[in-house]
């Protein structure tokens, strides 16, 4: 992606994994198509100055997504996800 360009997603889509690939891909903001034009208009200025914008429900479940202790799939890449489920409630037990 180009640094000096905002990306604001303007999509019908609200899932988490949409919104998250946007976030991971560098976009500053994140509207929904059936937003009311002042919350585009203001979500459009926001990101032209360089600052992100997100709804609050965006924003709550990213918090809540990124507050989530989550294994390394790196780490132990031949283990199942109910093995990696478990070693991960054993570390967290152990520290």
């Amino acid at each position: 992606m180009a640094p000096t360009v905002a990306v604001l997603m303007l999509t019908m889509f609200d899932d988490d994994e949409s919104v998250f690939a946007a976030m991971r891909a560098g976009a500053l903001g994140y509207v929904l198509k059936g937003a009311a034009p002042e919350s585009m208009i203001r979500a459009i200025a926001v990101v032209a100055g360089g600052e992100a914008i997100f709804g609050a429900g965006v924003a709550t479940r990213a918090l809540s997504y990124f507050s989530t202790p989550r294994a390394d799939p790196t780490v132990f890449p031949e283990l199942t996800p109910r093995e990696r489920e478990v070693l991960t409630l054993i570390a967290e037990r152990a520290g």
